[in-house]
């Protein structure tokens, strides 16, 4: 298993010092091309490790292998001497060899434990990983009105057949497609209703790009390629070469589906940020450094215009990415094999002299047979196929406009609350220093004068006498009866402050209504402006006198004729930009109209609290007159 890795490692490596290069050298390649280019690069290293056996291609010449058979004279027992100096040194060479096996076997086990367990632990990374996309999805509610409204305009602008579910989550920093099968389009809650019309359009678009180029499902091989080869750097850098220009594809196909500037859309990244997403099978608007953010922004403005030539070529380029994944061994066509011997007897030659017992000569070895093995071919790429270019559908038409609904009126807050009774006031003056009174200021600025720094005190006036009641134990009591009373207020503010911000996104939403609007009125006056130039070519029409004059006119005609078209094409836009700016406007109407019956349900409940607590007041202080708790002070 090590030996297969190894040999894959290298195969990968060489895929991804391929397409480094063409892309170096290709700079004017699509970003939708470098990407299946990488994508093709990551599957390499996958294919290596489990394809083990190439494909076997004949095409080499045949080869011819002669081996030299010798027979040698009977051995003399000097020779048999002088050989067993050769038969101790094998012994010894097939001794450190062994050893040396054993060393390379220890280590190949632990290698492969060692990978074992970090298969093991991306394993574990991306279950988890995908058990938080599941959870996500759960938690999830469905988008609203509006959003699901402009996903349908945007799908079909992007050449789906359907649109993609939308879900928002407050678990999310950014617009994301997430799940392989059944991709669904996840937004987040707050942050996604901060962008303008246009910005999220164009976040919804890209993620429409997402869904059909099916990112999503191409991105698992190098997702799995860069899991298994957690230890190889160039398996990591396929992976995210490949994800950075899968991003830049869908940004190329939002800006020219959506017909919007390279400049708009730069900003609409630069307001997403830098954010990664921490589920698996995703795919995120954002970028996930800033480093990809300024690659990003500049491809944005460096994109290749396409021509027939480019297209060709980069379809000749994929074809022959795709089918260098597959491994090809190059083979000789046929093997044959002659043997020729050449017998060696005593009976042709003289016996040699006797050889001197001091210098005993030494048997030669017999030569050794020439190598029949061939050097391994490097794997040609087959031919090419003829793919075919897809073409972008057509935009699809804007919708019809509709009449928008009135800006409903903020419901009124209700009245500040003031407990009185009779000629009883009271100042109560709690730890932390807050007031709970029922009076003006002049009688706070009598109970403040009576107080002990740090002290909680009751100051109260009754009858024209001033009294005061420091006792622990009845300021508790004191604290307890308009405790209640303090909850409803506090839960009056927070209403408060959220009518605040639906009145806010009313005014946002009525300011670009307003902004449409005047350009509504723009475009008017020059539809007016055409109309009395239409008049005018009809009168000069009938005073031409000529040919030439008449043919004047009528090619001064067709121009505007063609300006009439685009002023009414711009108006029927503007139209339906207004019609789509106004669909939150009932949402938060109903929003509006949840708080303000809230509202008067707590105003409800405060004045009761409240008549209760001043009851309870005045019996807790003439209990504290009577039993000389409160002390007179004037």
């Amino acid at each position: 298993m090590i030996a297969q890795l190894f040999n894959a490692s290298i195969s990968g490596a060489i895929g991804v010092a391929v397409v480094w290069t063409l892309c170096r050298v290709m700079p004017r390649l699509s970003a939708s091309v470098k990407a299946l280019l990488w994508s093709c690069a990551a599957a390499k290293f996958l294919v290596a490790l489990l394809w083990v056996s190439p494909l076997q291609i004949s095409v080499l010449p045949a080869t011819v292998s002669v081996p030299l058979l010798t027979q040698a004279a009977p051995s003399s027992p000097p020779l048999a001497s002088s050989v067993e100096p050769l038969v101790s040194s094998a012994v010894s060479t097939n001794a450190n060899a062994a050893v040396a096996a054993d060393v390379v076997g220890w280590a190949s086990r632990a290698a492969l434990v060692i990978w074992s367990l970090g298969v093991i632990a991306a394993a574990g990374v991306g279950v988890r990983r995908w058990r938080r996309a599941r959870q996500m999805i759960r938690q999830s509610s469905p988008a609203p009105a509006h959003v699901t409204d402009a996903m349908s305009v945007v799908a079909a602008e992007m050449g789906l057949l359907r649109a993609p579910r939308v879900i928002v989550s407050d678990d999310v920093e950014t617009p994301l497609v997430i799940g392989v099968l059944r991709p669904v389009v996840m937004v987040p809650t707050a942050r996604f209703l901060r962008l303008s019309l246009d910005e999220r359009r164009m976040a919804l678009a890209h993620e429409c790009a997402h869904i059909r180029r099916a990112d999503l499902r191409i991105g698992c091989v190098p997702a799995l390629s860069e899991a298994i080869f957690f230890f190889h750097p160039l398996a990591r850098l396929a992976a995210r070469e490949y994800a950075l220009w899968r991003e830049a594809a869908c940004d190329a196909a939002v800006i020219d589906a959506l017909d919007t500037t390279p400049a708009d859309y730069g900003r609409l990244l630069v307001g997403l940020g830098v954010s990664r997403p921490r589920v698996g099978l995703a795919a995120a608007g954002a970028s996930w450094s800033s480093a990809n953010l300024k690659r990003r922004l500049l491809m944005l403005t460096d994109r290749p215009v396409p021509s027939t030539r480019s297209r060709i070529a980069a379809t000749l380029l994929v074809a022959a990415a795709v089918a260098a994944i597959v491994p090809v061994q190059l083979t000789a066509r046929a093997t044959t094999t002659g043997e020729t011997r050449i017998n060696i007897t005593t009976d042709q030659f003289p016996p040699p002299p006797p050889p001197t017992p001091t210098t005993p000569p030494t048997a030669p070895l017999p030569p050794s047979p020439p190598s029949s093995m061939m050097p391994p071919v490097p794997p040609a790429p087959p031919a090419p196929r003829d793919w075919a270019m897809a073409e972008l559908p057509p935009m699809a038409p804007m919708p019809p406009t509709s009449r928008m609904a009135p800006i409903p009126p903020l419901p009124p807050m209700p009245p500040m609350q003031r407990w009185r009774n009779g000629d009883q006031n009271f100042v109560l003056i709690v730890d932390d220093g807050k007031h709970i009174m029922s009076g003006d200021s002049s009688d706070v600025r009598r109970a403040e004068s009576q107080r002990r720094p740090g002290e909680p005190l009751l100051w109260f006036k009754k009858g024209g006498q001033e009294y005061v009641i420091r006792d622990r134990a009845a300021i508790n009591q004191a604290m307890d009866l308009w405790k209640p009373v303090n909850e409803l207020g506090d839960m009056q503010g927070k209403l408060g402050a959220e009518q605040g911000k639906l009145g806010q996104k009313q005014g946002e939403i009525g300011a670009r209504q307003g902004a449409i609007g005047a350009e509504q009125g723009r475009v008017g006056e020059k539809q007016a402006e055409i109309e009395l130039k239409q008049a005018e070519l009809n009168l000069r029409a009938i005073r031409a006198r000529d040919d030439s004059g008449r043919r004047e006119v009528e090619l001064e005609r067709l121009n505007v004729q063609k300006e009439a078209r685009r002023l009414r094409d711009e108006m029927q836009l503007l139209s339906a930009k207004l019609n789509y700016a106004g669909l939150p406007m009932n949402e938060l109407g109903k929003q509006m109209e949840g708080l303000s019956a809230q509202m008067e349900k707590l105003s409800q409940r405060m004045q009761e609290a409240s008549a209760k607590a001043e009851a309870d007041m005045a019996k807790l202080i003439d209990r504290a007159i009577a039993s000389g708790a409160a002390q007179a002070i004037r």
